[in-house]
């Protein structure tokens, strides 16, 4: 096909994506739910007393702003800080409050109801940032057509009809990543700062981009030129260039001045202390079959993994030879995975992993995006097909155009996830309830499925974060009622062998499973062929 009609395709499917959305929302009302209050109620403030802090007359106005909603406001609870005047503080800076402003004027003049502010809102911000990847990111028209397919059809749908700053934060940073792949540095840096304003562990990308903007920096210096020369000539374009994260820095400065804290979340210790390590988290939010990355695009996750190894292949090798052909591909790539890898690390420092997360991880919807962005601008730059490398096997040429057809199977199978789970916020699913994949898989293979032992408790017990529980915990099958998975210790042995037997003649099997429990929790898989049945005794 040629080139105008790749683009004919990416802008009549943004297009096609849109119309959808705007359908999904205006037949489903706006969902109430988790930190709701912490979005809206601001903009009230801002419309009524502007500033950022709400106040009693804050929630009055904001009946008057959203009647559907008064009766819903009936006190407000927000981060429990509060300013000097008595307002209290909502947990986030108001940045996504702040966009939220001209549609809700928008919706009152043209007199329909402004609860639809937030998810007409969100809509805006993922179409403008579909717009942006199609018009702006320098790729080929194949190549841009395969990424915007990939960011629409994408959790961050789930997040749409949510009063929340999700879907926002995807924008920024689809439109940061833009910028970032094209050498944009200084929007690059301000679409990041945006971000950051809202979640403090974004700011790590504009760290990453800072050492790139000076090391790129740095190359231009002449041999014979003298670092103060050097340092003196480009001491503004620095300066210029570090004013860009001011914007990022001024909701800690505004917390530091009413609070003594520069992150509010991150001042309350249950909500940063906890028996499950970061990295034990960060592997939760890759593979977790209830809200990872993984069920909903496998190939990216897994070609992200297979580009690591071979983009640190590709430097090693060139760098001992000295050659630059599909070195700085490998070093860029590095870059982008390297980057998403210590922004998981970063928001897994917060133990609420089991947070009123429907679908997909909301963290995820927008730290899934520099995976996305690295392995579809350079799969086919790693697996051979550049054009500035010559290669005489048809092996590299073959592999990026089966690493394509994944990707593009990769779509299928996220629409397939969307479609199942309802587009309209993951109806289908609830945070204290095993996903449906979860729920085939644990009936199928119970082996396959180890999640955060919290996370079992969470959704086996039907409760919002249960980071403190007791043992044994048992998840029954929806299908039959027998056993599939119990989290226990060797304290639990009798408890265990009391209540549960087979009903296939396995009470040896399970007596071996029970014995072979320790004084840490661990998991007891149990296939439905053993049949082990019962019940936990009633506590007192």
């Amino acid at each position: 096909m040629k080139k105008e009609t790749y683009e004919k395709i990416t802008y009549i499917a943004i297009a096609l994506f849109l119309m959808a959305m705007l359908m999904y929302a205006g037949i489903h009302p706006t969902y109430l739910m988790g930190e709701w209050d912490d979005y809206s109620l601001p903009v009230a403030s801002l419309f009524h007393d502007h500033n950022f802090s709400v106040s009693k007359g804050d929630v009055a106005y904001f009946k008057e702003l959203f009647p559907e909603w008064a009766t819903d406001i009936k006190g407000y609870e927000l981060s429990g800080y509060k300013t000097a005047s008595g307002a209290e503080l909502s947990w986030y800076f108001p940045v996504y409050s702040i966009l939220c402003m001209p549609m809700t004027v928008l919706l009152w003049i043209m007199k329909l109801p402004r609860i639809y502010t937030f998810s007409f809102t969100n809509i805006l911000l993922y179409g403008l940032a579909l717009l942006f990847a199609a018009r702006f990111v320098k790729a080929p028209e194949k190549k841009r057509l395969l990424l915007v397919l990939t960011l629409a059809i994408h959790p961050a749908v789930f997040y749409i009809n949510y009063v929340g700053a999700e879907v926002c934060l995807y924008a920024l940073l689809v439109m940061a990543a833009v910028c970032w792949y094209n050498g944009w540095h200084h929007r690059a840096a301000v679409f990041v700062a945006l971000a950051g304003t809202m979640n403090a562990t974004i700011l790590s990308v504009g760290l990453v981009m800072i050492a790139e903007y000076l090391l790129w920096l740095c190359m231009k210096k002449e041999k014979a030129q003298a670092w103060p020369t050097f340092i003196r000539a480009n001491f503004g374009r620095i300066v210029g260039y570090g004013c860009c994260y001011i914007i990022g820095i001024l909701p800690m400065i505004y917390n530091f001045f009413h609070t003594g804290h520069i992150n509010l979340t991150a001042s309350y210790e249950k909500y940063t202390v906890s028996k499950e390590t970061v990295f034990e988290r960060a592997y939760a939010y890759f593979f977790d079959l209830n809200y990872g990355m993984l069920p909903y695009f496998p190939v990216v996750l897994w070609l992200a993994v297979i580009l690591l190894a071979v983009a640190l292949g590709i430097v090693i090798k060139e760098t001992a030879a000295k050659e630059e052909s599909k070195k700085t591909d490998g070093i860029a790539y590095l870059k982008w995975a390297l980057t998403g890898l210590v922004l998981v690390l970063l928001y897994s420092l917060m133990i609420h992993i089991n947070s009123g997360m429907d679908g997909m991880a909301r963290y995820n919807t927008w730290g899934s995006v520099l995976f996305i962005f690295g392995v579809v601008l350079y799969y086919d730059k790693l697996l051979g097909s550049s054009p500035a490398t010559e290669v005489s096997s048809n092996i590299p040429k073959l592999l990026p155009r089966v690493a394509a057809g994944l990707l593009c199977l990769d779509l299928f199978w996220s629409a397939f996830m969307l479609w199942w789970y309802d587009p309209n916020r993951a109806a289908n699913t609830a945070y204290i309830f095993m996903n449906p994949l979860a729920v085939v898989v644990l009936e199928k293979d119970p082996g396959l499925y180890n999640p955060l032992h919290s996370t079992f408790a969470s959704r086996t017990l039907y409760k919002d974060g249960c980071y403190e529980y007791d043992t044994p915990v048992v998840y029954f099958s929806y299908e039959d009622g027998s056993v599939r998975k119990v989290l226990a210790t060797a304290d639990d042995a009798k408890i265990l062998l009391e209540n549960f037997s087979s009903g296939s003649g396995a009470d040896a099997w399970w007596e071996k499973q029970v014995a072979g429990l320790g004084k840490k929790e661990s998991y007891i898989s149990v296939p439905k062929k053993y049949d082990i049945r019962g019940q936990l005794p009633v506590s007192e």
